[in-house]
């Protein structure tokens, strides 16, 4: 493994993916739209990008093996901009995998949500739950997890989505 560049690595989970990863000797990049609270990681560089520009997200995943793509435009955004929260969700993901795909990114590896589900038909909910999203950010995430399969089966793009 030589490179692993980690998408929305801002945020609580980000950073501490990024300490964690920070230990395997590859080069680390951590990038988000927002270089607010980035910790100062030994052996991370941290760029400032916005997953919308597909330029900038070919800049950060050439010569790539894993992503790992935990950025996203949150449940609130969607409830109080919907049309932002798809074009963040759905059109930063469209730009991550039309990447991968040009670099031959090895693994791509997706941060989803419980609210592809939506509400609850049974508890605890697992894996195996019926999915039916009740926000335009459950359908976002969904909707992700579909076209990681779709890059797997018409592209060999290798995922893994928790």
């Amino acid at each position: 493994m030589n490179k692993i560049v980690v998408f929305g690595a801002s945020g609580f989970v980000g950073q501490n993916v990024l300490r964690g990863l920070s230990e395997l000797g590859c080069k680390i990049i951590g990038t988000d739209i927002s270089d607010t609270n980035i910790e100062v990681i030994d052996n991370v560089e941290f760029v400032s990008n916005d997953m919308l520009d597909a330029q900038h997200v070919d800049e950060m995943i050439e010569g790539a093996d894993i992503v790992i793509h935990l950025a996203t435009s949150n449940l609130r955004t969607s409830l109080k901009n919907p049309k932002r929260n798809i074009k963040i969700n759905i059109g930063g993901m469209m730009n991550i995998l039309e990447s991968c795909r040009k670099f031959n990114v090895k693994k791509v590896i997706y941060s989803s949500a419980s609210s592809i589900y939506g509400i609850p038909e049974y508890l605890p909910v697992d894996e195996l739950h019926p999915k039916n999203p009740t926000t335009v950010y459950g359908v976002g995430k969904y909707t992700g997890e579909h076209l990681l399969r779709v890059y797997q089966q018409l592209y060999g793009i290798d995922y893994f989505v928790r």
